[in-house]
This record gives C-alpha cells, structure tokens and sequence, in this order.
C-alpha cells in the first residue's frame, strides 16, 4: 500500500510542477507580449504626433499662402 501512495504522491507532485510551469510560460509570454505592445505604442503615439505636427504646419502654411495670394 505504501508503494501505492509514494506513486500517488508523485504523480501529484509531477503534476504540480508541470501546471506551475505553465503557468510561469505562460505569465513570462505574457509580460513580454505586454512589453512589445507597449513600445509599439510609444511609436504610434510618436508617428501620431509627428503626423500631426506635420499637417498643422502644412495648414499653416496654407492658410499664410492663401492669405497672401488674396491681399490681407
């Protein structure tokens, strides 16, 4: 009976220890996706405003041409 509970018992450790396991993969994966998200969106964010630092000076100078072209 002895030799019943050891195997038991060590099926549950084997057990424990490979769902620990997936979990810490599955937690690192996870961190590391968050991390790669993250500075994606720093760019994006960057893009963004350059994009749209970009279209307000294109404005500007549109508007100044316009203006100029009419006489005010």
């Amino acid at each position: 009976m002895g030799e019943k509970q050891n195997y038991g018992e060590a099926v549950k450790a084997i057990k424990t220890a490979i769902l620990q396991s997936q979990y810490d993969a599955a937690r690192t994966v996870n961190e590391k996706q968050l991390m790669l998200y993250y500075g994606i969106g720093k760019y994006k964010t960057l893009l963004l405003f350059v994009i749209s630092i970009t279209w307000m000076s294109s404005a500007r100078i549109s508007i100044l041409t316009f203006y100029s072209l009419i006489g005010n």
